[in-house]
């Protein structure tokens, strides 16, 4: 009998990962910028969101890379290339579909170990923190129907404080109403991790 209790699903979720009480973290109403930095180091600070979002889906992937900070368009280096792709394949357009932004609106980075320049990074949970509000903003203003959250950074910023299992594999393949959005979240793997590991196909279909 404590067994199976202690293995009782709350809906999605079992009872070790949903928190009695959230986490306490710094609640902000508006974004930190002046507390997080990034903004005054990055050629496209605070990018808005791009698309025209004809599917009224909003995806909202982990952070900008070098291309897209150059270009101030979200996913448009190689991971948003292998994007682009599959959703072609599907006869979706990336740009005409959906709406897209970051769980980090500028690009994290960290000088190269080897000669110069600069190489990306994944956000802190403090820079998450801080940029939330915009990510927030974006949501309330789109109303999505439908939200894809690409890679654990993006799931972390979404439901940080509210569950203790914040990863990519635990979330993946799931599609979930959320009433605080209204909208259905649907988290996958970063597209990045697909190239990463492009010999396992079973990534394609998460």
């Amino acid at each position: 009998m404590d067994k199976m209790k202690k293995n009782k699903q709350l809906g999605f979720f079992s009872e070790e990962e949903t928190p009695k009480t959230s986490y306490q973290l710094e609640q902000l109403d508006e974004p930190n910028c002046y507390k997080c930095g990034l903004y005054r180091k990055v050629n496209s600070p605070k990018m808005k969101y791009t698309g025209e979002g004809k599917l009224n889906c909003l995806i909202i992937a982990e952070a900008n890379g070098m291309d897209e900070d150059l270009k101030g368009i979200q996913l448009i280096g190689q991971s948003g290339q292998k994007l682009r792709e599959e959703l072609k394949s599907l006869g979706l357009d990336l740009d005409r579909d959906f709406w897209k932004t970051n769980s980090l609106a500028c690009r994290p980075f960290t000088k190269a170990t080897i000669g110069t320049g600069t190489k990306n990074r994944p956000p802190t949970r403090a820079e998450l923190t801080y940029c939330k509000p915009l990510v927030n903003k974006v949501i309330k203003e789109l109303n999505p129907q439908f939200i894809w959250l690409f890679g654990g950074k993006a799931i972390e910023s979404f439901w940080m404080g509210e569950f203790k299992t914040l990863t990519a594999t635990r979330w993946r393949g799931l599609c979930i109403p959320d009433r605080r959005t209204n909208a259905y979240i649907l988290p996958m793997f970063h597209p990045s991790y697909i190239i990463r590991n492009e010999k396992d196909l079973n990534l394609l279909s998460t």
